[in-house]
């Protein structure tokens, strides 16, 4: 029966030296080591006709049987396009060794694992390729082509620790793992390099995604994101630290993972943090301070937006709600806190041509939301500290009560009831000071400083001091400049503390129950 050309033994006749070597290698099960390490030109003794080893990995035939360990070879020098798009292969290792042309195995199916650490390929074209192994690439060099693995299937990991992909330097992609689903774990990890883009948008990972002491650097062409984990789903952790240079255009929208181990100094510029989703931070990613949480979020991406308002709150707002699942509840009241005053006082408007009717609307429209933003930071620490607003409440209430007192002295305080005043024998003998006054009947009230200004502050409450007492002003001056600038007293500062007093009590209540609500509400949720 006639076979392709290529898969019968006789299409290789006479087989070189080495290439003899290896099928008796493949026959037994052994590894060869043509050379000691990866050849740097090609010999009679290391040349390996890409075709051949082919034919070898494909099974041989019934002249060249081939042992279940499949094809192991190291120090080769691969000579032509091994392509072994569309086919099964068993185990294969070629390491250390050199490819003159690219790697091409689409489609293809591995039923081991795919060895080729140390090896140097101009690049890798495997899309759609399902490996019921793992992939092991370290210490090898991709050096003029990206490696494409898109929509790959992988039952084991990857591994491409300290290899270098350079596809950047000549205008493509370092790596391209877009849609790939892989069972175990990816390492980029021990001086791994890539120029150019690092793309794993939509990939699926069961295990972890690491990446530590490693670079990615822009290549020739210059992209938007060097690393591109848009739509990622990685069941168990990612881990990014101890990177040989802070990596710029890192993009995470709408990725997902259980833990975030991180350092701050790993991260460079340009970040997108939109819908990124993580539970917990871990390990590292525990000692990163609050405060430079706070700046890893200001790296993000900022869009051309009219107003600060606009700012996407949903990663803040994760990065809040994962420092408190990991016990860092301080770290979340700070980092929310930062995002609250970056709303409030970030960075100052962009006014349009087109946008300059209102111009003046928008500035005052920032400066009452800055106002209210100034507010709400001190008196409740934008609602992540609301005991400030029972320090502010006993502060005044004391602030007003030794004001009523020192008024007290001063017989500034006066009855409010006309009909003490009907009474003239009392009015004569309490005029000198009505609150200090033992004349005064038993049923009015006496006067309590700091129950009054307890009265005060307290809404809905009666004390039955307000209704009873009140306080000396002064009359109003009859020339307008007089009054602003002149008629000023203590009777106008008791005033002036008392409308205080009333705005504050009414504000603060309704600042309370809004901050009851909100919390029953969240413990709904």
């Amino acid at each position: 029966m006639k076979k392709a050309f290529g898969r019968s033994l006789d299409d290789f006749l006479p087989l070189r030296d080495a290439e003899n070597k290896l099928l008796h290698a493949c026959a037994s099960g052994t590894d060869l080591a043509l050379s000691h390490g990866r050849p740097e030109q090609k010999t009679p003794e290391n040349a390996l006709r890409a075709e051949f080893v082919r034919f070898l990995a494909l099974g041989g035939d019934e002249s060249a049987a081939i042992h279940e360990m499949g094809v192991q070879v190291e120090g080769a020098w691969i000579e032509g396009s091994l392509n072994l798009d569309h086919c099964t292969v068993r185990r294969i290792w070629l390491g250390k060794c050199y490819f003159e042309k690219t790697l091409e195995m689409r489609n293809a199916q591995f039923q081991g694992s795919l060895h080729l650490n140390g090896s140097s390929i101009p690049g890798v074209k495997g899309d759609g390729l399902i490996c019921h192994g793992s992939i092991f690439f370290r210490s090898g060099v991709i050096k003029d082509r990206a490696c494409e693995l898109r929509s790959s299937t992988i039952y084991g990991g990857l591994e491409f620790s300290g290899s270098s992909f350079l596809g950047g330097q000549k205008n493509d992609d370092a790596l391209g793992l877009d849609r790939a689903k892989i069972y175990g774990s990816i390492f980029f990890n021990k001086n791994f390099h890539a120029v150019g883009k690092v793309c794993l948008s939509g990939v699926v990972v069961d295990g972890s995604l690491q990446i530590s002491q490693a670079s990615i650097e822009c290549g020739s062409e210059p992209s938007e994101y060097l690393l591109d984990l848009k739509g990622a789903s990685i069941a168990v952790a990612l881990l990014f630290r101890d990177m040989i240079l802070p990596v710029n255009g890192v993009n995470l929208e709408g990725a997902t993972v259980k833990y975030l181990v991180d350092e701050y100094l790993a991260w460079g510029d340009g970040l997108n943090f939109g819908s990124f989703y993580f539970e917990f931070f871990q390990g590292v990613g525990l000692r990163v301070s609050a405060s430079e949480r706070s700046s890893w979020l200001r790296k993000q991406k900022q869009s051309e937006s009219l107003d600060v308002s606009h700012i996407n709150a949903q990663p803040w707002m994760n990065v809040v709600n994962a420092l408190a699942r990991s016990g860092l509840p301080e770290h979340a009241v700070q980092v929310g806190m930062d995002f609250e005053s970056l709303k409030y006082f970030g960075e100052k408007k962009i006014v349009r041509p087109e946008e300059s009717k209102s111009k003046f609307k928008g500035v005052f429209g920032r400066i009452f939301k800055r106002f209210i933003g100034l507010l709400s930071c001190v008196l409740i620490g934008y609602g992540y500290k609301p005991w400030r607003l029972l320090g502010w409440f006993v502060f005044f209430w004391f602030a007003g009560g030794s004001l009523y007192w020192y008024a007290e002295l001063e017989k500034s305080i006066l009855p409010s009831s006309p009909l003490v005043y009907l009474n003239n024998e009392l009015s004569e003998e309490c005029k000198a000071n009505w609150v200090l006054c033992e004349s005064m009947p038993d049923s009015h009230s006496a006067f309590s400083p700091f129950v009054y200004s307890l009265d005060v502050l307290l809404p809905v409450v009666d004390l039955d001091q307000e209704k009873n007492w009140t306080m000396k002003t002064p009359g109003m001056k009859e020339k307008f400049l007089d009054e602003i600038f002149i008629n000023w007293s203590f009777g106008h500062l008791l005033r002036f503390m008392y409308w205080f007093q009333v705005i504050f009590g009414w504000g603060s209540g309704l600042i309370f129950v809004a901050m009851i609500t909100g919390l029953l509400k969240r413990q709904e949720k």
